[in-house]
């Protein structure tokens, strides 16, 4: 299939980069892959997308670590024949490695470090995120609820840094940062009026 004046070098009509990731998530062609959207895996092959770019944003093709799912990765995890073969046709790396080839323990440092550099600007969603992942490979890590409680709290979200800062308390109730955690966040929420005194 031919399109008249797409442009190429990965960007669209508008401008538009066809292999943006967002903050974790997958690149264009890797989630039509996922989703088994077949007139979109070509059109955007044939639009230049790049089918050798990892999901996880900020990845660096030679870094073990950083990559999520190439789309032919994900073809390969879906058990699309067709899709591998379509993205073979178009170049697509069989070589690269893949998030298999990371250790749990490299997962976990590599999305602490990512939120803690999110907290220190300021993006507490992002950095939320990255906490998230922690714990979802991870529930007993209470340093993880005690950043979420941190971050709901500069947010200005006092219930639910409350729900994090007693997970933290009650997973190490010896810790003092646990019982500060919730101390701070009590001490927010008693400022509002919709708190009952």
């Amino acid at each position: 299939m031919v399109i008249v004046g797409w442009p190429s070098a990965g960007h669209g009509i508008a401008g538009a980069d066809l292999n943006a990731r967002g903050n974790s998530g997958p690149t264009p062609l890797t989630q039509a892959v996922d989703d088994g959207f077949t007139d979109f895996v070509k059109l955007l092959l044939e639009a230049g997308a790049d089918p050798n770019i990892p999901s996880e944003a900020g990845a660096d093709l030679n870094a073990r670590g950083n990559s999520g799912p190439t789309p032919l990765t994900q073809a390969v995890d879906d058990g699309s024949t067709d899709f591998v073969k379509l993205l073979l046709e178009a170049g697509a790396d069989p070589n690269i490695p893949s998030e298999a080839s990371v250790s749990v323990e490299e997962k976990i440092a590599f999305w602490k470090s990512q939120g803690k550099e999110a907290f220190a600007k300021e993006d507490y969603l992002t950095a939320m995120s990255f906490y998230g992942k922690v714990l979802d490979t991870d529930p007993s890590d209470a340093t993880m609820y005690a950043n979420q409680s941190l971050c709901w709290l500069r947010m200005r979200h006092g219930k639910l840094a409350l729900e994090d800062a007693l997970k933290c308390r009650m997973m190490r109730p010896r810790w003092s940062k646990a019982w500060y955690r919730e101390g701070a966040v009590l001490s927010f929420m008693k400022e509002y009026p919709w708190r009952k005194k």
